[in-house]
Order: C-alpha cells, then structure tokens, then sequence
C-alpha cells in the first residue's frame, strides 16, 4: 500500500511539473494563442472553394435585357489586334444561336463590340471593333448561321487592358427582333410624306411614288385604324394668296380622290392648304418654286 500511494504521489508531481512547463514554454516563448481551436468543417471549406473558382457568367439576352441563353467564360481581345480569344466552353454557342433564330424568323443577332478612341485608323476612319465584330461573324457564319441574320455594332468606349494585354468585357450579343424595327421605320416613312406632282388644272394623274407610297399607307393604316391622314397642300407664291389657298386645297383634294379610290375610308381623310405660307425653298427661283408646290401628307 505504501508502495502504491509512493507511485501516486510521484505521478501526480510530474503531472504538476508537466503542466507548469507547458504553460510558461506557450506564454513565454511562442506567445499567447488568441485564436480559438475549432476545426474547419467540410461544409465550409467548400463554400469558400465555390466561391474562389465561380465562374463568370457570358449572357446572350434580347433587345429588352431578358437572360435568353448563358455560357462560362467570356470572350476576350487583345491589344492591337482584330480577333477575338473565344473560350472552348463556347463552342456550344454556334448551336444554341442557329437553334433560337432558326425558331423564330424574324430575329437578328446582334454582335456589340466596344472600342478604345486609340484603336480608330485616322486613314481609313476603321476601326478595331468593326473588324473584331466581323471575326466573331465569321466565326459564327463559317457554323451555318446565315450572315444576314447577324449585324455588327461598334461602340467608342474607355476600358484598360491588363498586364498581358488582354480585356473581357468588351463584347455582347443580343437578339432583335426585326419586325418591331421595320414596324417603326415604316412609320415613320409613312407618316411623314412629301410628294411632289405635275398638276392640271382639271387633271391629276398619280406617279408611281404615290402608289407604292398608298399601299404602304393601307397597311399603316390597318395596324392603326384609329390614325387619320391629313394631306395637306401647298402652293409657290405666283398669284394671289388667296387664289393659292385655293389651288393647294384643290390639288390636296385631288390627292384625297385618289386614296377614296384605293379604298382608303373617305373619314379617315382630311384635307388643307396652307397655300404659299410654308415655303421650303427660294420662290424667287424656278427650282425654289418647284420645290414648293407639294403635297405633304401626315398621319395623326
């Protein structure tokens, strides 16, 4: 027994003494330990894996921003040069484009790429983001995508390339859809319309400007049957001006006839004159007056 409590109290010295060397070798040679003992767990480390490694997100969108497809990476340029670095995770690309304009007809894709002032050709007035624009192209036409169905856009803008002389960022691309486009600038064709003719004073015979111009004016006119047309009359400054009052509203009346004829409703139409009020030209002149004999017509 006393062996045994001789054992003990030996053991417990050491234990004593082992402690105390641990505590002054921590404190006073290596310092003070403020950071708590936790160990990282797995969910952790992959968070801040995902995070490190997340992959930039290449957006192809429509005309009003919407996400159509997207694609890891990014296109890059080079200083200097007019091709473009294209990622092979963007092989795939070719095919979603051919399969989005294939499904719908009507829809351009439009390749937007961005400039620097220092990359204009001051001869040929060219520039880097024309000739990068028409890589991308080629690039994509060379795949079976038709070539009229991609427009290039370049845009002056500031940017810096990085140490290798390399920028992302500087292209996008976006589908359009061409009917909105060709609905806006056919109206605008028709809504404002000067037309110029060699009136009798009995006679009136209409050029084949006008007809063309009448039917796009009945397709107009379908889309918006609530729109009226005013055509309006005007006169050179020979003669009285009240006689030319009456001459323009005369030949806008002629004009009137004629649309009534194309089967253009008779109440959609309103005829003027201005007579010799609104030149646009020199009345002192033969050319000036010709130019101011006109019909103007304007949708409302």
């Amino acid at each position: 027994m006393n062996k045994f409590l001789q054992a003990f109290t030996v053991f417990i010295i050491w234990s004593v003494i082992a402690l105390l060397f641990h505590f002054y070798f921590s404190n006073s040679i290596l310092g003070e330990c403020s950071n708590p003992h936790t160990q990282n767990t797995e969910n952790d480390f992959n968070t801040n894996y995902i995070q490190e490694n997340k992959s930039e997100l290449f957006l192809i969108s429509d005309e009003n921003g919407k996400k159509i497809f997207e694609f890891e990476g990014n296109f890059k340029i080079s200083s200097k040069s007019d091709s473009v670095l294209i990622p092979d995770s963007f092989q795939p690309i070719k095919d979603s484009i051919k399969n989005y304009l294939d499904k719908y007809n009507s829809t351009n894709l439009f390749i937007v790429v961005n400039y620097l002032k220092s990359e204009i050709n001051t001869t040929s007035g060219e520039n880097l983001g024309q000739k990068r624009g028409q890589f991308l192209k080629n690039w994509l036409s060379n795949s079976g995508i038709p070539s009229d169905r991609i427009t290039i856009e370049s845009q002056l803008t500031e940017f810096d390339f990085n140490e290798n002389h390399l920028f992302e960022g500087a292209i996008s691309l976006y589908f359009k859809d061409l009917v909105s486009l060709r609905a806006s600038n056919a109206t605008e064709i028709v809504t404002n319309k000067t037309l110029r003719f060699s009136f009798g004073n009995q006679s009136f015979r209409p050029t084949d400007e006008l007809i063309d111009y009448v039917l796009e004016l009945k397709s107009f006119l379908s889309q918006y049957p609530n729109k009226k047309v005013h055509v309006v009359g005007h006169t050179d400054s020979e003669g009285d001006a009240t006689f030319n009052y009456n001459i323009g509203l005369k030949r806008a009346q002629f004009v009137k006839d004629f649309l009534i004829s194309q089967q253009i409703e008779t109440y959609k139409i309103i005829t003027e004159s201005r007579g010799e009020t609104e030149p646009i030209a020199d009345n002192t002149t033969r050319e000036g007056k010709s130019l101011n004999r006109r019909i103007e017509i304007i949708i409302k």
